[in-house]
């Protein structure tokens, strides 16, 4: 395989809306990839009717797989969150989409909180009885024992202060629960500028697990714990496959994801990880 100096740059098609190249290149000292340009007006890159985790319509063959993955997902999510919470069950969801995460904390007893910048998504969780708040520095001042970030923290155009603010609400003891892509995956290294997760311009920043351990230490975190989350491999090999124009794209998809899955048994380089860092008491 190619090491990372000889994969980047690399020039990746914006396959989801605009059609336009970005270039994906390393970021000196940090093991982490940044997209260029950033686009002045970034919100132009999310249409509704194309980005799928806003959205809880089933439309195609990819939306119902989709759908059913993120209800798997669901429960795994809150399973770790209780897992990792120490202190009172208050939570807070930054970037929580339509506010599914949220909504049903709520139902299991605990004080959850969502903020979601998108309007419109926003208003999928209001008709489903869910309020989200637009920013963090509009909900009510208090501190929270878990926060997580569900594949948000690549497309924040300034996320260690973004992780900073949010330090600043997350309890002493208290977890952040990390979730984004791996750009040394196997999918990743065999899809090369196809690789779906690459999602430019929107994913702005691309991380190893050396890149967030190095944002942990940063920060003060210590790093309890990675999880892989084994679906995304055969999700993201989906979408790469039909960015590819293969001719059996779900069959493909299958067993690129199983083998990537596979692959990281040893390497511990899946397709996507959970990081759960833990603020100093």
């Amino acid at each position: 395989m190619l090491k990372r100096k000889e994969r980047f740059p690399i020039e990746v098609l914006d396959h989801v809306y605009s059609k336009e190249t970005f270039s994906v290149d390393c970021v000196p000292g940090l093991d982490v990839l940044q997209t260029k340009p950033i686009p002045a007006e970034i919100a132009a890159y999310y249409p509704e009717d194309n980005y799928i985790s806003h959205q809880n319509n089933k439309l195609s063959l990819t939306d119902r797989l989709y759908a059913i993955a993120k209800n798997y997902q669901l429960k795994k999510k809150a399973a770790l969150l209780e897992q990792h919470c120490n202190g009172p069950k208050k939570f807070l969801d930054f970037g929580a989409g339509s506010g599914a995460l949220v909504s049903y904390l709520k139902n299991r007893q605990w004080h959850s909180i969502g903020v979601e910048p998108n309007p419109n998504a926003r208003a999928i969780a209001l008709e489903n009885n869910c309020v989200l708040y637009p920013s963090l520095e509009s909900i009510p001042k208090q501190e929270f024992s878990v926060i997580s970030l569900w594949h948000v923290l690549e497309h924040l155009p300034h996320y260690e202060q973004s992780l900073q603010k949010l330090l600043s609400v997350l309890a002493p003891g208290g977890k952040l629960i990390v979730a984004v892509p791996n750009y040394n995956s196997w999918d990743a290294k065999h899809y090369g500028s196809y690789w779906a997760a690459y999602d430019v311009p929107r994913h702005l920043w691309h991380f190893s697990q050396g890149g967030i351990k190095k944002l942990a230490d940063k920060n003060g975190l210590s790093l309890e714990e990675t999880k892989p989350m084994l679906l995304d491999a055969f999700y993201v090999s989906l979408l790469s496959e039909r960015y590819s124009n293969k001719r059996t794209p779900l069959f493909n998809a299958f067993f690129k994801g199983f083998y990537s899955n596979l692959s990281a048994l040893r390497s511990k380089e899946y397709s996507s990880i959970v990081y759960v860092l833990k603020k100093p008491e």
